[in-house]
């Protein structure tokens, strides 16, 4: 092969099992393999769960999408995901461009709950895997905790009322486990309903922007 990557290589390498890839780099000569490793790394590696991968919508689905929000005046024509992550096309009111972000951040939630059930799941960029939740070690998840579960979080009512003396502020306890656990706690008991939703919503903006990052990277 030549000193670059072509296009043929890079359609057939990602339909490749990573075993299979593996054999395939080592029979490229090293400069086209450096370069086409690369390539892929940029763009991450499709996992088995990417139905609410916004960033692969095409403008099909992205149409399927925006009917969710029940939005009743007229909407931008030929929209997909990528223009709908990068905020394109002219809405008619700023009411109804932060409906859509409001269930495009939901939408990436579900997204990341779907990686961590996922037997292969998605493997983003590794300059982009700290947007990642279901990639976070123990020490990332207590860092995401302390920045989501500050005093924003205790002024605007978490944690029960302040103004109540008899009662202590709950505070919330950053659980010992890693991403994906953390993502199930959203669902689980230990969390107060505030909280949980507090957290989902912290999490659905990381993937949201991890989406944003994939396009503009």
């Amino acid at each position: 092969m030549g000193a670059g990557a072509s296009a043929e290589s890079k359609d057939i390498a990602g339909k490749l099992e990573e075993k299979e890839l593996k054999e395939f780099l080592k029979n490229m000569d090293a400069e086209t393999a450096m370069k086409l490793s690369k390539a892929m790394d940029a763009a991450g590696t499709k996992g088995d769960s990417m139905t609410r991968a916004i960033w692969l919508w095409g403008e099909d689905v992205a149409k399927d999408f925006i009917e969710e929000t029940e939005i009743q005046t007229k909407v931008p024509e030929k929209l997909d995901g990528k223009m709908l992550l990068l905020g394109e096309g002219e809405w008619e009111s700023e009411e109804d461009k932060e409906k859509v972000d409001k269930l495009l951040m939901k939408t990436a939630y579900r997204f990341a709950q779907d990686q961590c059930t996922s037997e292969k799941p998605f493997v983003p960029p590794a300059a982009l895997k700290k947007r990642a939740v279901w990639y976070w070690d123990e020490k990332f998840v207590k860092e995401f905790f302390e920045e989501v579960f500050c005093d924003e979080y205790y002024e605007q009512g978490g944690g029960g009322s302040s103004e109540d003396k008899e009662k202590e502020l709950k505070t919330v306890e950053t659980p010992k486990c890693d991403g994906k656990k953390t993502l199930m706690a959203t669902e689980g008991e230990k969390l107060d309903a505030t909280a949980k939703e507090w957290l989902k919503t912290a999490i659905g903006r990381t993937t949201y922007l991890l989406m944003q990052d994939i396009l503009l990277n």
